[in-house]
């Protein structure tokens, strides 16, 4: 393979990017936890960004070659290539499964604000909703209020 120069290079730039990724994960996990939704739609964005940078690189990638780096490195027969690249593969590897993680957590994050925020407004509903009352013969309320706020201050 003649472009192994331009292989690494390539390699090593993609690794540069998932290292920002991985920065930019980690900054929306601590931006979730902290509930700062400015700061979060500014990382949302750059995350974004970064996508489209990791996509160009991977078709800058596969026009040099569509092969694994595993099939790459049994056609090198320089031990010291052999070696960088061995390198370079297990720290993709490694960033991959660190950023899947992160994305996991902050998954997770963002379902429990959801379930927080659905049971903050389902109380916030149930307090303004109206109860419709049925009344015995003697005029008082057979339904009993299951939230427990009244719009009535005093019995009359």
């Amino acid at each position: 393979m003649n472009n192994l120069s331009d292989l690494e290079n390539i390699l090593n730039k993609e690794i540069e990017t998932f290292l920002s990724l991985e920065k930019l994960l980690k900054d929306k996990k601590e931006t979730l936890i902290k509930v700062d939704v400015d700061s979060l739609q500014t990382i949302d964005d750059q995350i974004k960004e970064i996508a489209q940078k990791i996509q160009n690189i991977q078709k800058e990638r596969l026009a040099i070659s569509d092969q694994s780096l595993d099939d790459i490195l049994k056609e090198i027969d320089d031990k010291s290539r052999i070696s960088k690249f061995s390198k370079i593969r297990e720290k993709i590897k490694s960033l991959g499964k660190s950023i899947e993680k992160l994305n996991n957590v902050n998954q997770e994050l963002i379902e429990h604000g959801l379930k927080l925020i659905n049971a903050d407004v389902t109380s916030i509903i149930k307090a303004f909703t109206p109860v419709n009352n049925t009344y015995n013969k003697q005029g008082q309320s057979k339904n009993i209020n299951p939230t427990g706020i009244s719009s009535v201050i005093k019995r009359v």
